[in-house]
Order: C-alpha cells, then sequence, then structure tokens
C-alpha cells in the first residue's frame, strides 16, 4: 500500500527523532526514549491533523537533549517546523549548575511559552501531559521517593512548575488534553486547604481560601447592609455545605452582593445547590484564541468579532473597560433572556490577553432600529409602531429582582455621586428620585433605537443590556427623549449614534408616543417626561465624568419641574 503523502512528514520525523534519541532513556527506567515524543506526537494528534505540528511534537526534544542543530531540523524539515522545536527547547544557564538554574530555567520556559502561539502551546501541551502521566503513574508505585530522581526534590517547586504550565496552556482548555492535564496535576500535588481570608475595598470583597460557615460570620461583621459588594470568588479554593447555607443567610439577611470570577468547580457546586437561584453569580473567564475571530465592527467601548465557525459573535471589551462592567453585562444579558426579554442568547465570558469578552450567538440578517430607519426614512410609522410595542412588552416583564438593581437604589448612587450641585440640591434630587413608584418591571437602562435590532428580516430584540434594572419604565422613555430632542445640541452624536440628524430623531419620537401613549398630547408629555430626561443627563454625567453644561440640564429638568 502506498504511503498517504500527508503522513510522510510524520513519518520523517519518527525516523530522525528515533536515531537522535538511540540509546537514551526515560528518567527512573529503562524504556526508551523515543516513546515519550511518540505519546507526545500521539497526545497532540487528538488536538489537530496538522501533520507539521505532529512532526514538531516527535522532534521536540532533539535540540535540547541530542546533538542534532537547528541548522539540521531546518533543512530537513522546514522553517515552520524548526520554530515550534526551538519554542520547546529551554536556554541553558552556562554559569550555573541544573540544580542551581532550574527555577530560572524553568520561568523563563513558562513566559515565553505564555506568548507564544496557539500552535507552539499545542506541541506543548503533548510534552507536558506525557510528562505528567509518567510523573502520575511513578507517584502511584513510588510516593514522595520519586522525587529523589529529578535535579530538584522538592515536590513544592514541581508543583508550582507544572500549576503554572497549566496557566500558561490555559487558552486550550476546550481539549479534552488539558482537561486531562489538569485532573493529573490534581491527583499528583493535591490541593492543600488554605485558611480563609479577606479584604474590602471600596465595594469590592476579595475573599481567599477554603470558605465555611464559620469564616462567612467573619466576613459578615465587615459589611454594611447599606451597600453593594462584589465578592470576588477568583481565589475561593472551595466551598462546602456549611458555606453555601451561610451565603444564603447573607443574603436573606439583607446584604446586597454578586459572585464573580468563581471556578468551574465552585461555580458548580453553586449551581448544583440551587444557591445561584438566589444569588447572581458569573464563572472565571474561559481562555480563547484571537484566531479564531474576524474583526467586523468596532464601538466606544469594545470591537466586535464573527467566530470562525460561523455561529457565534465576540464583543472583546477595550482594555480600560473594568472588567466588573463586562461581568454585569454577561449576567443580565443571561437572566434576562431567561426572563422572556427578546435578545440574543448569551455564551461564556471569556479572556484574550489583558481583555475580557463575551461569546453572543451570531445574528444573521442584522440591523439595528436606528440604522434600519436612517437608511428607510419613508418606514417611520412601521419602525416607531414595532418599537413601541416592543418597549411596552419590555416594560410590562416581571424583574428578576434577585439579579438586577432597583432603579432607584441606582440613582440615588449617581446622585450622590454628582458634583456642581449643592447640597440642598442634591437632595432635592434625591427626593425627585425617592418619589417614584415601586415597580418591579424591566427598565433596559440605555434605551434608544440603537439598542434594539432587527433580525433575520423583522424579528426584534433588544442588546446591550450592561444598564439594566427594575423600576418605574418612564425612566427609559426619559432616555429616549433625550435622544430624540437635540438636548446634546452642538456635538455629533446624532450622525455618530444614530446615522441620522436630530430633526429625523424628533419625527420619530413623534411617531413613537401616538403608539406608547396614545391619547396624550405632546405637551403633557414634555411636563410628565422632562424630569426623567433629566435622571439620563444623571446617569451619563457619571460615566461621562460630568461635562460642565450637565449639573445645570438636570438641576433645571428635576428641580424646576412644575409640581
Amino acid at each position: 500500500m502506498a504511503n498517504n503523502p500527508n503522513t510522510l512528514i510524520v513519518d520523517k520525523a519518527i525516523a530522525f527523532a528515533t536515531k537522535a534519541h538511540s540509546g537514551t532513556y526515560r528518567k527512573g527506567n529503562h524504556l526508551p526514549y523515543i516513546l515519550h515524543p511518540m505519546e507526545a506526537a500521539s497526545i497532540v494528534a487528538t488536538m489537530t491533523e496538522d501533520q507539521e505540528l505532529i512532526a514538531a511534537a516527535v522532534l521536540h526534544d532533539v535540540l535540547e537533549d541530542t546533538a542534532v542543530t537547528y541548522e539540521e531540523i531546518l533543512s530537513e524539515f522546514g522553517e515552520r517546523v524548526a520554530k515550534l522545536v526551538l519554542s520547546e527547547s529551554e536556554e541553558p544557564v552556562p554559569s550555573l549548575s541544573m540544580e542551581q538554574s532550574w527555577k530560572a530555567r524553568k520561568e523563563a520556559a513558562i513566559d515565553r511559552l505564555a506568548k507564544s502561539s496557539h500552535d507552539s502551546k499545542i506541541v506543548a501541551l503533548g510534552d507536558k501531559l506525557s510528562n505528567m502521566r509518567a510523573i502520575r503513574s511513578d507517584f502511584r508505585k513510588f510516593g514522595d521517593e520519586l522525587w529523589q530522581r529529578f535535579h530538584v526534590q522538592d515536590p513544592a517547586l514541581h508543583e508550582w512548575h507544572y500549576r503554572a504550565l497549566a496557566q500558561a496552556l490555559s487558552e486550550l482548555s476546550e481539549y479534552d488534553a488539558y482537561q486531562e492535564f489538569i485532573r493529573l496535576i490534581d491527583e499528583t500535588f493535591p490541593k492543600r486547604k488554605v485558611p480563609f481570608t479577606f479584604q474590602v475595598e471600596e465595594g469590592e470583597v476579595h475573599l481567599h481560601g477554603f470558605l465555611d460557615g464559620e469564616a462567612l460570620a467573619s466576613l459578615k461583621k465587615a459589611l454594611n447592609k447599606d451597600e453593594s459588594y462584589l465578592f470576588d470568588f477568583v481565589d475561593v479554593q472551595e466551598i462546602n455545605f456549611a458555606g453555601l447555607r451561610a451565603l444564603l443567610e447573607l443574603k436573606e439577611l439583607g446584604y446586597d452582593f454578586v459572585i464573580r470570577e468563581a471556578s468551574e468547580s465552585v461555580a458548580r457546586a453553586l449551581d448544583v445547590t440551587g444557591v445561584s437561584a438566589a444569588i447572581s453569580v458569573v464563572r472565571a473567564p474561559v481562555a480563547h484564541d484571537m484566531d479564531d475571530l474576524e474583526q467586523f465592527g468596532d464601538g466606544y467601548t469594545a470591537v466586535s468579532y464573527y467566530t470562525s465557525d460561523g455561529d457565534g459573535m465576540a464583543k472583546l471589551y477595550y482594555e480600560f473597560m473594568n472588567p466588573r462592567e463586562v461581568e454585569r453585562e454577561k449576567r443580565y444579558a443571561t437572566v434576562a433572556l431567561r426572563m422572556g426579554v427578546p435578545s440574543p442568547i448569551c455564551g461564556d465570558l471569556i479572556k484574550i490577553g489583558g481583555k475580557t469578552g463575551i461569546i453572543f450567538e451570531r445574528i444573521h440578517q442584522k440591523v439595528s432600529f436606528a440604522r434600519e430607519y436612517a437608511n428607510h426614512l419613508e418606514k417611520r410609522e412601521e419602525l416607531a409602531k414595532s418599537f413601541a410595542e416592543l418597549s411596552k412588552k419590555l416594560h410590562q416583564t416581571p424583574c428578576n429582582t434577585v439579579v438586577f438593581p432597583n432603579a432607584k437604589t441606582l440613582y440615588r448612587g449617581f446622585a450622590m455621586k454628582l458634583a456642581e450641585v449643592s447640597e440642598e440640591e442634591r437632595q432635592g434630587i434625591i427626593a425627585f428620585i425617592d418619589g417614584l413608584p415601586d415597580v418591579t418591571t424591566c427598565v433596559h437602562g440605555d434605551f434608544h433605537i440603537g439598542n434594539a435590532i432587527l433580525a433575520n428580516g423583522w424579528e426584534p430584540l433588544w442588546i446591550d443590556m450592561g444598564d439594566f434594572c427594575y423600576g418605574d419604565p418612564l425612566i427609559d422613555i426619559g432616555t429616549l427623549y433625550f435622544v430624540t430632542h437635540g438636548i446634546h445640541t452642538g456635538d455629533k452624536t446624532p450622525e455618530r449614534l444614530f446615522h441620522t440628524t436630530n430633526e429625523n430623531l424628533y419625527a420619530f419620537w413623534q411617531s413613537f408616543i401616538q403608539y406608547y401613549f396614545p391619547g396624550q398630547s405632546e405637551e403633557e408629555l414634555d411636563q410628565l417626561l422632562r424630569p426623567y430626561c433629566g435622571l439620563t443627563i444623571l446617569h451619563f454625567a457619571v460615566k461621562a465624568k460630568q461635562k460642565p453644561w450637565m449639573a445645570s440640564a438636570i438641576k433645571e429638568m428635576i428641580l424646576g419641574r412644575k409640581r
């Protein structure tokens, strides 16, 4: 039978590596060394059919452990394979012994691996998993005597090394090989229970170690019921039943908090016990590969990409964005869909380098209400009616008051941050907020025709859910009033955000109110909605670091309203 030409480079690499490693054996046994690179190659073959990557896995130790040179590999296998093999080779430190240089060499290799390409990481995972399989097998046989065969004999250093490798390779977390690697590390180096500690910093509570009932009792003493907290679970190692019960009791006692960066094991404990139904939880981001993404748009806070499979869309936020805001949008979008709010399906929270993002379903034949209106002004009545119906449905939808905040609480907080007002004026603004009706239906929070889309021809959906809350629906209508009345006179916001003019936006408003407020005059609505428009400016003032005109507009609209 003729050889498959696609495997010729692998066949050649096997022959080359077998000759190079001839007469050498694995540590602690008399098995030929070539079995290790062969196993590494078989692991790589479970992740890719790329023959050059598999060949590189076969060859990965020849530079470091044999007399073979880079030039020989380059000549025999080409530049791509040669560079992959070079990336797997540690650089010696001539002035130090192997023992003395071990940690420095490992640190340099880990740093290089973390910055390397996706292909290099696949080859590296084949090598590291093969090593970890051997270590785990020998540890079962010999226990701590195993470490005596290594240059460095402290098991804690070996644990550091392999856990650091796992972190550097975390973008491969979707592969079974990576999951096996993590499992073998945990079996060989069982996690020790770390004593519970915490720090409270400006609304963020950083928790560390093992979370049980006693630990949470100590935390409760440091919290204030009048504040909202973000519990950072990134360093929570484990949570037991007493800890889960204590979390529920904190919530029942009136403490306001959500959980972020929960590890998969901790998040699963919160899910399977039903605790996440009472406490909002966001899992830790999943490492993602930039090579899987194709950019198609950008905005003020994020860049948008299609995933290579055509099924998803990634919203990758700029590094200046606080990860808390990204996590909030992920949490809100997921729960809003469960409540029946028509919106795109939300997937994983992802991490690429220093940026955080969210994977959403890809909406085909998508256009925003704003873009459709700008391109087809003759559809104004049709679009205004559809947007009004979508809005009414949203404002009649009962909201999940566990996950979403009360709009009144949010706006009180905005008022407290507002500069350029006297204390008397601030109290007047807060009095208006306190007088809003206590309503538990949905409020979008950034309500305008740029944040609703038409999908697959004519299916309306809400997007950009990061400001979602519950409360008086007129808070939303006040935002639409703001963007359609040219209140930001002199800037280019209408053209940039809505692709049309102030005049066209105002015309849309006039059509919208006929369907949302049938029978009410525009004069009556102006009187009703101007203070709500002031709330919108209050919200924007906090986000925009309070442009000079904003405080004056807020006072005029809220404090100057007719009573």
